[in-house]
């Protein structure tokens, strides 16, 4: 109980000092779990009477513990954005802002909100996205083979085939709100691999040498590439979110999939992990829509 109070008292006095000893710690962890993975694929453990079924449950735990650790360290980094207590019912939350610009760039937090609005347009990132996993959720044979509107209609007309009172508690359902966080935490992994391979390709100077159709339009782009290096184009910053928006959209259907597919097993566990932690098991919820007892988002209680 000490130790749990020590901790929350020095994420509260020194959030910084307090990050950068969470992720040491996680670097230990992580350096232990590589251990053992080295360990148990030797040629040694390999040639020893190890159990194929041992072995293969020594490598589901290891995935777990990864999975928990990507969970921890991506909670670690919220740490030092959370408001305290007494504002965290008063709008606008503080520190969300900063936490979104944090984690997935400045570029790409105009991206996130847009995916997030109920209202308006989706932009081109999200566009791109919803495309991708279209097929990755095998809603698509080929990638790009169905518009993300065609496939939001055929959806839409089937809710509208069911009962009322189902399409209502489905509005209001613990279910959706699981895959609609799974969904926003997905379109997050998807930003920032976008952004780091647009920032890649940006450095090289692929992005100016492909637009640039005639030599002047070339040695036009060299010029305005010479001036954000120098600071001497304020437009730089304002226009970057856009910018990253249209390398997005352009991407072919197979790279945008490429960028959504979650890279590991362990980081995909880690994603269902979190969902899990806070809606429920998707089997749980799945039996209750089974069943009619379908779950319904509650407020939290006052304590």
């Amino acid at each position: 109980g000490q130790v749990i109070a020590r901790a929350a008292q020095s994420w509260g006095d020194d959030p910084d000092a307090a990050l950068s000893n969470a992720l040491r710690r996680a670097d230990t962890e992580w350096s232990i779990l590589q251990a053992l993975a080295d360990r148990d694929s030797s040629p040694v453990a390999e040639s020893s009477s190890y159990s194929k079924s041992s072995s293969q449950q020594a490598r589901l735990e290891r995935a777990q513990t990864a999975a928990e650790l990507l969970v921890s360290s991506a909670l670690d980094r919220l740490r030092p954005y959370v408001p305290p207590a007494q504002y965290i019912d008063i709008p606008p939350l503080r520190g969300g802002d900063e936490a979104l610009r944090s984690l997935v760039g400045d570029e790409a937090a105009p991206l996130v909100l847009n995916f997030l609005s109920e209202s308006g347009a989706i932009g081109g990132a999200g566009r791109a996205f919803w495309q991708a996993e279209l097929y990755l959720r095998n809603l698509a044979e080929d990638p790009g083979e169905t518009s993300v509107e065609e496939a939001a209609q055929d959806a839409g007309r089937e809710i509208q085939q069911q009962p009322d009172d189902l399409q209502s508690a489905l509005r209001g359902s613990v279910v959706l709100a699981r895959q609609n966080f799974l969904s926003a935490a997905r379109f997050g992994y998807f930003l920032r691999r976008g952004r780091e391979r647009w920032l890649l390709e940006r450095s090289l100077g692929a992005i100016s040498a492909e637009s640039a159709s005639e030599e002047d339009d070339f040695l036009r782009a060299l010029q305005s590439k010479a001036k954000e290096a120098l600071g001497g184009d304020d437009r730089a910053g304002r226009d970057s979110g856009g910018a990253l928006e249209d390398y997005l959209s352009q991407l072919s259907p197979e790279q945008g999939v490429e960028l959504a597919r979650v890279a590991t097993r362990e980081a995909a566990k880690a994603f269902e992990e979190r969902a899990s932690k806070l809606f429920g098991s998707e089997r749980h919820l799945l039996e209750g829509l089974e069943t009619g007892n379908i779950a319904q988002l509650q407020l939290s209680k006052e304590s």
